[in-house]
């Protein structure tokens, strides 16, 4: 036998429920059972957008960017949604087309949230689309789009500080073993996050060998 629609009275305690959960306890999980819910028996176009809306935020925190798609793209629909709503909707899509190795698709959604946000999101969104290009090998563009992130986005270290690592691994391809080094050893001297500095020192460790197979290489 099929649920039956909440009445008002229900419909309430959902958004309250689901509130409580993602703003004061912070369990995101259990946020977007409520959301969903909430977006599924919503009698008013209010709570239908708040709905998704939190759905949505859920599954950002939970980082389930696939799940994430169909209502972002549902969210990008509604009439009246503002600039934070096409932010992380976009930001959603891009991600979950990304993780499938769909950069050419991911890549308007990024520039879509770069073009909107100025603040940690469009770092980011930035970063993904360098992120894009050096997976398709297109460095030169890689490169240029990575120092923008450096002169536009300082105030969001994280990304200015992955920003410099791509950098690295851009010169490493491209054979530029002592731009690379000095690069990585920067990371690994300024960076604040010991999983980004851990990175760099990986990456530094594989330096020696790959110049030494290239030299081998070009002797040939």
């Amino acid at each position: 036998m099929a649920d039956k629609a909440p009445n008002k009275f229900g419909e309430k305690s959902l958004l309250q429920s689901a509130r409580l959960n993602f703003f004061n306890l912070k369990d995101y999980s259990n946020a977007e059972k409520y959301f969903s819910k909430l977006k599924d028996f919503s009698s008013s176009q209010e709570n239908k957008i708040e709905a998704m809306r939190g759905l949505l935020r859920s599954q950002f925190e939970l980082q389930k960017w696939t799940d994430a798609t169909e209502n972002a793209k549902n969210l990008l629909d509604q009439k009246g949604i503002g600039t934070d709503d096409k932010i992380l909707a976009n930001m959603a899509i891009g991600k979950s087309l990304q993780t499938t190795n769909q950069c050419d698709a991911a890549m308007p959604y990024f520039r879509t949230v770069a073009s909107l946000s100025k603040a940690a999101y469009g770092a980011e969104a930035r970063f993904q689309i360098a992120d894009c290009l050096f997976q398709q090998n297109q460095l030169k563009e890689a490169e240029k789009t990575a120092f923008e992130i450096i002169n536009k986005s300082g105030s969001y270290e994280i990304w200015v500080t992955k920003a410099y690592l791509l950098l690295g691994d851009i010169y490493f391809k491209e054979k530029d073993y002592f731009n690379a080094k000095a690069t990585y050893q920067s990371v690994l001297d300024n960076a604040k996050s010991e999983d980004i500095r851990q990175q760099a020192q990986q990456k530094l460790n594989q330096l020696p060998a790959e110049e030494r197979q290239s030299s081998k290489t070009g002797d040939n």
